[in-house]
């Protein structure tokens, strides 16, 4: 039951933006994982995306979210956002991705601590490893795996497209998260750029 009562809240939610897009002229359309992908130990075995290709080449604009979708090993389990982004970063190769988030960015420790500051930008290297240390921390109630699991999703996506793919992380309802969406970079504002670091940059 636990399985169905989430689903309920999450496609609820997903309709509540969707139609706020909808109301704006965008031609969105909800899309939910559930059915079309399985997990295998929570790691992606079946991924619907040619529905999403298909909706693409259509004009529309597939809107989805994180869900419950059936795992092999554990019956179900919780396929995040983060997630379901990595798999598609791989299919189809956009040139950014951009998470918004209740904060301006990726700070070097958590907000909440006094000196935390936040890094306008951290390069990855080919193997993963980040230019800067970054110590983060987990709400209890966060089964998506929160900034923590955004930073490993963004490192993924950076190595994995070979610096193809920027990540910028910024506060959702930001001039930062405009001027990305319409311009594809940061203005000036509070941020965080996640990219490749090449050996020119050293």
């Amino acid at each position: 039951m636990g399985f169905c009562k989430t689903r309920v809240s999450v496609t609820k939610l997903n309709h509540i933006i969707v139609n706020e897009f909808v109301s704006q002229g965008v031609n969105a359309v909800g899309v939910s994982p559930c059915g079309g992908w399985v997990t295998d130990h929570g790691s992606v075995v079946q991924s619907d995306t040619a529905s999403i290709q298909n909706l693409l080449v259509e004009g529309y604009q597939p809107v989805m979210h994180g869900d419950c979708v059936l795992d092999r090993h554990q019956g179900c389990t919780i396929l995040s956002g983060d997630t379901i982004i990595e798999k598609l970063c791989s299919v189809f190769e956009p040139k950014r991705v951009i998470f918004l988030t209740d904060i301006d960015g990726v700070y070097d420790k958590p907000p909440s601590h006094p000196d935390a500051q936040l890094l306008p930008v951290i390069k990855v290297t080919h193997d993963g490893c980040l230019s800067v240390p970054v110590a983060t921390t987990q709400q209890a109630h966060d089964v998506t795996g929160g900034i923590l699991k955004k930073l490993s999703t963004a490192t993924s996506i950076v190595t994995e497209s070979k610096g193809f793919t920027t990540v910028f992380v910024c506060r959702i309802n930001s001039s930062a998260a405009s001027n990305l969406i319409t311009h594809g970079e940061l203005l000036g504002e509070l941020g965080t750029e996640i990219k490749m670091q090449f050996r020119e940059d050293v």
